[in-house]
């Protein structure tokens, strides 16, 4: 039987996603981000358990502490994660090729693979769900999540400075939309792009999200405490994005 992977057209609408094998892998480097009660991974891990098709959720770390910690929460961690994958100059897309070929090691062949970061942990509930059932009801590739970005955005080289869209003009006049990629707040993809060691396949996608907290990335223990107050509400279910 061929599966999702595989094909080049379309699934039919009555295919049920259920009947698919989804996996989630996270990737994440050193111990876990935390501030108070409240962890980064959790709350990551926290959200791919809840989604519907998600079946299996697989942490890629090189810390033998976020491993154990991954796998109290029920998650799988099928090896740690290589230390030269862990520079700072090292591509996600080899990290994803990495964990993809450590999953499928292990046994069954995901359908569909859904990627999470810890340092985006704003994500409307439904989104992955909803993410899912687009990439199988349009027989996409690949569907990253991304945010419109109105303003003018500027590019800078050693020793020049020029805009990259032309956004002096109103916004409701401009001709074309520039919209920043959201990689770490939710990406569904085919395993055979990552086995390739992409991200992007030739039949991708974006699915657009509005709410202005989706777009923040917590990346320091600074930016952590400020946002703090802001996943304590969210965990608490006072905060939806």
């Amino acid at each position: 039987m061929e599966r999702i992977d595989e094909m080049s057209v379309p699934l039919p609408i009555e295919t049920m996603i259920d009947d698919l094998y989804v996996v989630t892998i996270i990737p994440t480097r050193g111990v876990p981000k935390k501030v108070g009660n409240l962890t980064l991974v959790e709350t990551t891990l926290d959200y791919a358990f809840a989604s519907r098709y998600v079946n299996d959720v697989f942490v890629a770390t090189d810390n033998v502490e976020t491993a154990q910690f991954a796998r109290e929460k029920g998650a799988k961690v099928p090896g740690l994660r290589p230390t030269y994958l862990s520079q700072d100059f090292i591509n996600i897309a080899d990290v994803l090729k990495w964990a993809i070929n450590e999953v499928e090691e292990i046994g069954k062949i995901p359908d569909l693979v859904v990627v999470l970061e810890e340092t985006q942990p704003f994500r409307p509930k439904e989104l992955v769900d909803e993410m899912i059932v687009r990439v199988v009801n349009e027989g996409l590739d690949g569907l990253i999540s991304a945010k419109e970005e109105p303003r003018r955005i500027w590019e800078k080289s050693s020793d020049h400075l020029h805009p990259v869209t032309d956004r002096f003009i109103p916004r409701q006049f401009a001709e074309t939309s520039t919209y920043i990629g959201l990689l770490g707040l939710a990406f569904v993809v085919r395993p055979s792009v990552l086995r390739e060691g992409n991200i992007l396949g030739p039949n991708m996608a974006f699915y657009e999200v509005a709410t202005p907290l989706c777009g923040i990335e917590v990346r320091d223990d600074e930016s952590l405490t400020m946002v703090a107050p802001l996943l304590e509400l969210m965990k608490e279910g006072n905060l939806r994005c």
